[in-house]
């Protein structure tokens, strides 16, 4: 599976998600740090990888509809951000 992530996760995750085999590239590495939502909502969408943020504005639905996604992954699902373990999530 293709993941973009926010430029509000580090390489440290991108590190985690590539272990399982999957490709992963940041809004860092690509030069779109800055960039808006809404363009970066564009940009993730035509490249069709599941988008993972830490930004709660992705999970307005009528402002970005999931649909025709792969997904889009807000959070931090409780406790702080870097305390968070998405091993298990990838591992399915």
């Amino acid at each position: 599976m293709k993941f973009k992530l926010d430029e509000n996760l580090g390489s440290r995750t991108a590190g985690i998600i590539a272990e399982f085999g999957h490709d992963v590239e940041t809004i860092t590495q690509e030069k779109l740090s800055g960039t808006s939502d809404e363009r970066l909502f564009e940009i993730r969408t035509a490249e069709c990888p599941c988008l993972i943020t830490l930004d709660l504005d992705f999970s307005d639905v009528v402002r970005f509809p999931p649909r025709n996604t792969p997904g889009i992954g807000s959070g931090p699902a409780g406790g702080a951000p870097d305390r968070i373990d998405c091993r298990p999530a990838l591992g399915r």
